[in-house]
């Protein structure tokens, strides 16, 4: 038996209890609102936890590379969707390949990502289903709203591929700064899904697949409120965004970083063997600092090495001794993830199993 004290530092931990609370909760929350659940395993990269995902109730899974696709499909998940744009021969390429084997859908914006694909298809007898993704605020990816009806007309004549959807990304809830404004964003984000399904009516029926939606937006969609499908992600875990974005406590936060001590200036600060190649860098909006103690949030990262990082004690009242292992909630558990070949799956302080992270690193 293998408690947590005894794992070599850095190392990552998923507590198995939590995680596969919040991942019943959601799907829960998502079903029971009539609407399908297709979780973003860009989140986590592992197959133990998309089978979880599947097993609660979701209806496929979302992924943001063709790798992270590939891993999914070669565990024997057949309902994929891409939810990113795809460009370049190399990568069409491997989408064809994929397309061979399981059912899988890509996002297009504008005619430039959608006329190689429908000519890569159309060249092999085949027909890729897309869907239209299109910014409702986030100023990412996406063709603008009163543009959509005029590229929907061209994606309708293209041989090779099929126009079977909407794509939506409110990802700019997570700045919102309060509960009202995250529900104004999905508001907007789901009356613009209405409007556009209503206008493109006469090329194709799209509103049976209007995927959308983020983690702090989730609890916002309703049946019929436009959006149809939900791509939550970062639920699966929570971390120090979801602890401040959508007021999770520590105890909800399934994912930490564990490291030890290696020296201490008491009330002052701390050092730990965990550094910027461990908890990542990721800024949270509203917060101070790059990481929080699970026992004691005020005991922030304030400072980054690649192999340390500087505890701010100053507001703590934890009291640590050079040794002593530690749990650090990350800002941003999608990064963090992806700088670990394998988590540590625990239970009441004890190591039941070890994930590898099949999808680690997959970013092409």
């Amino acid at each position: 038996m293998m408690l947590i004290p005894d794992i070599d530092t850095p190392a990552l931990l998923v507590d198995f209890s939590v995680l596969q609370t919040n991942i019943i909760s959601m799907a829960r929350r998502i079903n029971g609102a009539g609407l399908r659940l297709r979780p973003h395993a860009k989140t986590h990269k592992t197959i133990e936890i998309a089978r979880m995902q599947l097993d609660a109730g979701a209806s496929g899974i979302t992924v943001a590379k063709i790798g992270e696709a590939e891993v999914m499909a070669d565990a024997g998940m057949d309902d994929i969707l891409i939810a990113n744009q795809i460009a370049g021969p190399a990568k069409i390429e491997r989408l064809r390949a994929l397309a061979r084997r399981v059912s899988v859908a890509v996002a297009v914006d504008s005619v430039d990502i959608a006329a190689p694909l429908s000519a890569a298809f159309a060249a092999q007898g085949m027909r890729l289903p897309v869907l239209l993704e299109v910014d409702v605020g986030a100023h990412r990816c996406g063709v603008a709203p009163d543009a959509a009806e005029s590229l929907a007309e061209q994606l309708i004549m293209m041989p090779g591929i099929d126009l079977v959807g909407l794509l939506t990304y409110p990802g700019h809830a997570y700045d919102a700064c309060s509960p009202e404004e995250v529900a104004c964003i999905a508001e907007h984000e789901c009356r613009l899904a209405s409007d556009l399904c209503r206008r493109l009516s006469r090329f194709a029926d799209l509103s049976g697949w209007v995927s959308g939606g983020t983690t702090p937006t989730s609890a916002y969609y309703r049946l019929g409120c436009g959006i149809t499908e939900v791509r939550a992600g970062s639920y699966v875990f929570r971390d120090r965004a979801a602890h401040d974005a959508w007021s999770a406590q520590p105890s909800e936060c399934a994912l930490t970083v564990l490291a030890t001590v290696i020296n201490v200036r008491q009330g002052v600060s701390a050092v730990i063997d965990a550094g910027l190649k461990a908890v990542g860098n990721d800024l949270v909006p509203r917060s101070t600092g790059l990481g929080m103690l699970k026992k004691d949030n005020a005991a922030v990262i304030t400072k980054l090495y690649e192999e340390h990082s500087i505890l701010d004690l100053s507001g703590a009242t934890v009291r640590l001794r050079p040794g002593d292992k530690v749990e650090v909630i990350v800002n941003s558990a999608g990064t963090v993830v992806n700088l670990f070949d394998e988590m540590h799956v625990v239970e009441n302080g004890e190591v039941v199993d070890v994930w590898r992270i099949a999808a680690r690193g997959r970013s092409r």
